[in-house]
């Protein structure tokens, strides 16, 4: 069976889940990409920080 010869509604339904599905990888997806790029973020400002400690020390 194809996809073209599935009815219209069950179409439908497919899609419609479909979209909800990649809605919730999607949630997902960015949720982990926002802490990731939080981190590195945060990684990059305590390396400023302490090459700045550092250019002052020396």
């Amino acid at each position: 069976m194809d996809f073209a010869e599935i009815p219209a509604a069950l179409k439908a339904v497919i899609v419609i889940v479909g979209a909800i599905v990649a809605w919730m990888v999607l949630r997902v997806a960015l949720r982990f990409t926002v802490r990731l790029f939080t981190l590195g973020c945060a990684a990059i400002a305590v390396l400023v920080i302490i090459g700045g400690i550092a250019t002052w020390l020396n």
